[in-house]
């Protein structure tokens, strides 16, 4: 048990040595972050090639050999990250960025990155990063109308938007719209209780339902890090095989919030929790003092919602840690940071 601590789950490797790498991540973004042109549109083509991939996957092709448990996302985008749902995680940490980026601008290849990813994340058919994406874009729009950000822009984005979730929805024959409204269904019938409620949400109530009493159990310092697919299963094997017909592990809450509450304890998760509202405070506050902050407010908040319903990957969290981290920078020392933006019409 002594290596998951240290190293993490097999498979997962989010341990204590990945967690410090999070936290060096975050401390070497907020004390050092300087934009740099060439190293933002080299982001930007990676966000295109990643996206690019995934629509690929979702159609079919993909060159790259996958192990059989990946047989399952036929049909959906994944990209590089191995699951729709991590891909859904980074797409909704990136979007607002491509969003931003034309608005402000008005160039081509950002408005090019931001479809793709747009359709990326709907043929992801992730439901989590659908929600957060959503709100990370509604945070984005109210934004742009406070600031007066150029609204041929904005309309153009808007209605790009409309006319790619036109075109997959039917050439998924409706799959798109059924998926979304399957969000109110679960939810429906997680508040009725209704028969098979614990199904609701890919599964995830059964899971919280048996996570929420561990925390009781251990609410101070939790059971340690990246033990939960041990303690899980010795305690709800015969369970899970009575309900889905064979064993399954369950290695993470598919809630970041009650993950860390059964890992290190409900303290640790309110210092988190005091952590991002913080940074978040001094940024809105501070907003105004350089623009920068609007896209990375966005992103932040995306993932946080759609963290709810999801789990903590190396693949991506490791880039909400360092967005967290320029975000302080940025809320900290806004002259500091080699692009300061305090109208529709500075230059980015």
């Amino acid at each position: 048990m002594i290596d998951f601590y240290i190293l993490g789950y097999p498979t997962r490797y989010e341990g204590l040595t990945t967690v410090l790498m999070y936290i060096f991540m975050f401390l070497l973004a907020s004390r050092n972050f300087e934009f740099n042109k060439k190293y933002y549109n080299i982001f930007i083509i990676t966000i295109i090639i990643l996206s690019v991939y995934a629509v690929f996957q979702y159609l079919g092709f993909d060159p790259i050999y996958k192990k059989w448990i990946r047989i399952e996302f036929i049909g959906r985008g994944h990209s590089t990250f191995g699951n729709p749902n991590f891909l859904g995680t980074y797409l909704t940490l990136v979007l607002p960025i491509a969003v931003f980026s034309f608005v402000k601008s008005g160039k081509w290849i950002y408005l090019l990155a931001a479809g793709l990813v747009y359709l990326s994340l709907l043929t992801s058919f992730t439901r989590s990063g659908w929600l957060g994406s959503f709100t990370g874009l509604a945070i984005l729009v109210i934004f742009f109308l406070k600031y007066e950000y150029n609204k041929k822009h904005l309309a153009i984005i808007i209605i790009s938007f409309l006319i790619i979730t036109v075109i997959t929805e039917i050439q998924t024959e409706g799959r798109v719209i059924s998926r979304l409204f399957s969000i109110s269904k679960d939810a429906g019938k997680v508040l009725t209780q209704a028969e098979g409620y614990e199904d609701a949400g890919a599964n995830r109530i059964f899971i919280w339902k048996r996570v929420i009493p561990m925390i009781k159990e251990r609410p101070l310092l939790g059971f340690g890090l990246e033990t939960l697919g041990v303690v899980f299963s010795e305690r709800h094997m015969d369970e899970v095989v009575a309900e889905y017909g064979r064993l399954i592990i369950f290695d993470k809450a598919h809630n970041e919030y009650l993950h860390m509450a059964y890992s290190t304890g409900i303290p640790s998760l309110l210092i988190y929790l005091v952590l991002v509202g913080s940074i978040l405070k001094r940024a809105f506050s501070r907003v105004k003092g350089n623009h920068m902050m609007i896209p990375l407010i966005a992103s932040i908040i995306g993932y946080l919602v759609q963290a709810f319903f999801n789990l903590s990957v190396v693949t991506v969290a490791y880039i909400y840690w360092i967005f967290l981290g320029i975000l302080l920078r940025i809320s900290l020392y806004p002259d500091d940071v080699g692009l300061k933006i305090t109208s529709p019409n500075s230059k980015i």
